[in-house]
């Protein structure tokens, strides 16, 4: 008996391993090499389908080793059909709000999937565990803790980073429109971007912290205080240089001490790319401590 749970359980490592391996790279933005690690289980994976279902069957009872075979062919499903979608939706999540809210979410579904297919074979163990008199190993329960381990890491990390990213969204559009000098759009797009930090704000107070740790919470508190002092204030700064025709484009020109929109648009400019750093720098500062790679 003993021997048998072990194959079955030097089976499910091998799959299992590799599985939170890539999981991890995901999580941690690393998509180059996480691409290389679902290769390396996707061509493995039928290989050990094969010698699944060639293992002999415990005393004429199969239910065990069925269940690890369906376990492994939804795996590697998923991994050979879904995250590979999932990987080229990450140039669009970067790129707009409704990218990364179908970038977020689709790593969700999948890192869902994925435990519901370890919860049912973790209950098939523990069904033919119970029938056959035998110990579970404790590892077992250890790997799916980690699997919900990382769904919980990563669901504080996605719903932080939504937040951000739907000012991040606005802001952007913002952004092209001082640099166009287009003062309709200027206040229209203020205007929405202080809306979407009024609600950000809102969301974030329903955010508890992570294990006690604030970085990632501050760091998103930090980034919406950039984008509602752009919409609240320096915007409104640009527009009224803006109606007084004070847009010469050479600021090193202007003497010192007056604004201008050329440089008070190079100061935010400025402002913009240290808040962004702030928070990705956080944002990888995150994971690398909770899913260290």
């Amino acid at each position: 008996m003993e021997d048998y749970v072990a194959h079955i359980k030097k089976s499910h490592k091998l799959v299992y391993d590799d599985v939170t391996a890539y999981l991890l790279k995901l999580e941690g933005g690393n998509m180059s090499i996480a691409e290389q690690q679902r290769r390396v289980f996707t061509k493995k994976a039928p290989d050990i389908i094969v010698s699944i279902h060639g293992m002999p069957s415990f005393k004429g009872d199969k239910t065990l080793q069925d269940s690890l075979a369906a376990y492994m062919r939804r795996t590697y499903w998923i991994m050979e059909k879904e995250y590979p979608k999932i990987q080229r939706m990450q140039d669009s999540a970067t790129r707009s709000y409704t990218g990364s809210q179908k970038f977020a979410q689709a790593k969700k579904t999948a890192l869902n999937n994925l435990i519901k297919d370890e919860s049912n074979f973790f209950e098939g163990l523990k069904a033919f565990s119970g029938k056959n008199g035998v110990a579970i190993p404790a590892s077992y329960n250890d790997e799916y803790e980690k699997m919900l381990y990382v769904r919980e890491v990563a669901n504080h990390h996605s719903t932080l980073e939504l937040i951000v990213n739907k000012c991040k969204g606005e802001e952007s559009i913002l952004a092209k429109a001082v640099q166009t000098k287009s003062k309709e759009a200027m206040e229209e797009h203020a205007a929405t971007l202080e809306k979407y930090v009024k609600e950000a704000y809102a969301s974030l107070d329903t955010v508890k912290p992570y294990k006690q740790d604030k970085t990632l919470l501050d760091a998103a508190r930090s980034t919406l205080a950039f984008y509602q002092s752009e919409s609240e204030f320096k915007v409104p700064i640009l527009l009224h240089l803006l109606s007084e025709g004070n847009v010469r484009q050479t600021p090193t020109a202007d003497p010192e001490g007056v604004a201008t929109y050329p440089n008070t648009q190079k100061d935010l400019e400025v402002d913009r790319a240290a808040a962004w750093d702030r928070w990705t720098k956080a944002s990888a500062a995150f994971i690398k401590k909770y899913l260290p790679q």
